[in-house]
């Protein structure tokens, strides 16, 4: 298992790179190949994930503790 290509494929996800343009960049011919073999879940992707259900149960709003402190 070639991990450099791996961990670069999985860095570029997580840092918000769409599968297209990371499948083109590893030269895959679609994204299936890219997102079954070469991606893996990061604690960062899945606390992105909680961050956005948490926004979303807030009406799209995100509670700054900095802002409510001063306010």
């Amino acid at each position: 298992m070639d991990f450099t290509r791996h961990t670069h494929a999985t860095l570029l996800l997580e840092s918000g790179i769409n599968i297209k343009v990371v499948s083109e960049l590893l030269g895959h011919a679609d994204t299936t190949t890219t997102s079954e073999i070469y991606t893996h879940v990061t604690p960062k992707m899945k606390g992105q994930v909680i961050d956005l259900i948490e926004k979303m149960q807030n009406g799209g709003q995100t509670e700054d503790k900095e802002e409510n402190l001063s306010s």
